[in-house]
Formats: C-alpha cells, sequence, structure tokens
C-alpha cells in the first residue's frame, strides 16, 4: 500500500514511569513526562524519515497524553485548572 504507521505502544520501562505521574509530579513524574514526550516525538520523526524514504503517505496513530497543560505553567499536577479530564486521554 501508499501508507505507512506505526505501533504507539509505550516500552515498558516509560509504562512503569506513569506511576509517577500519579503521584510526586514536580519530582520523578515530571521527568517522566519528557521521556514520554520524548519517545512520542522520536517515533513520529522515525515516521516520517521512513514514509518520506520509501515514498509511503505516513499514518499519525492515536497517542495517549497523560497532562494536559502544555500552555500554562505545571504546578502540582498535569491538569489545567478545573478539568474533568480522564488519564490517560487520547491527544
Amino acid at each position: 500500500g501508499n501508507f505507512i504507521t506505526y505501533d504507539p505502544t509505550l516500552p515498558p520501562s516509560l509504562k512503569a514511569e506513569l506511576l509517577d505521574l500519579e503521584t510526586e509530579w514536580m519530582g520523578p513524574g515530571l521527568g517522566s513526562h519528557f521521556r514520554i514526550t520524548a519517545h512520542h516525538l522520536l517515533s513520529l520523526r522515525n515516521l516520517f524519515a521512513v514514509a518520506k524514504a520509501l515514498g509511503r503517505i505516513p499514518i499519525i496513530p492515536p497517542l495517549e497524553c497523560h497532562c494536559d497543560r502544555y500552555w500554562y505553567p505545571i504546578a502540582n499536577t498535569c491538569r489545567s485548572p478545573g478539568a474533568e479530564l480522564q488519564r490517560p486521554f487520547q491527544c
């Protein structure tokens, strides 16, 4: 076919870090958030590189998001004030 995608499942080592996001956000949870985000960005970069090399159309799979505070200073939670999102959620 003309399309290409990938399995966005997190590796077990990163899945284990999700527990940090439920506990101490400013401590180890913040590092976990950045490592999980970095994994998603690297996977997307690889998807686009392989798609270009093979002349295929990349299809971005649904990704799990764990924090919605990208626009707001990181405080003691990774949710926007008043947000009722259940984590993880599809972004």
